[in-house]
């Protein structure tokens, strides 16, 4: 199966190819009215005719909230008829990985895969659990 890998606070993750759309750079995102309540939504932006929410990809991970982050680029993703932009600070690859290169793990309370890629750990994550909760 094959995985694009991206970056956030030089921790690599990776998300199934299937539902990447296209990586583009973090440009021209509108804030909303009380969007200071949310910590998951960065905004909304005009992907080719179609208005998208960005979403914090640090937020939905768990992950501190820093000044210092990056964002650079937004991976546009589409499953269960929901498009949505998940915001990274760089995308690193496409891999190809086997059966036996992924492994799960239990990380929190949760079970996770996790791609061991020559002497990388690649943290996969769960689209759909992560636009269950926009849908």
């Amino acid at each position: 199966m094959k995985y694009v890998t991206f970056y956030l606070d030089n921790k690599n993750f990776g998300i199934p190819i299937k539902n990447v759309i296209s990586i583009e750079r973090m440009t021209n995102l509108s804030s909303l009215p009380d969007q200071k309540s949310s910590q998951e939504l960065i905004g909304i932006t005009n992907y080719r005719g179609q208005v998208i929410s960005i979403i914090n990809t640090r937020s939905i991970l768990g992950l501190q909230r820093n000044g210092d982050q990056l964002n650079e680029e937004i991976i546009i993703i589409h499953s269960d008829g929901l498009t949505i932009g998940l915001a990274v600070d760089k995308t690193n690859n496409i891999i190809n990985c086997t059966d036996e290169e992924i492994h799960k793990v239990v990380i929190g309370c949760k079970e996770t895969k996790v791609i061991q890629k020559y002497e990388d750990l690649i943290i996969i994550i769960d689209i759909l659990s992560v636009l269950s909760k926009y849908n």
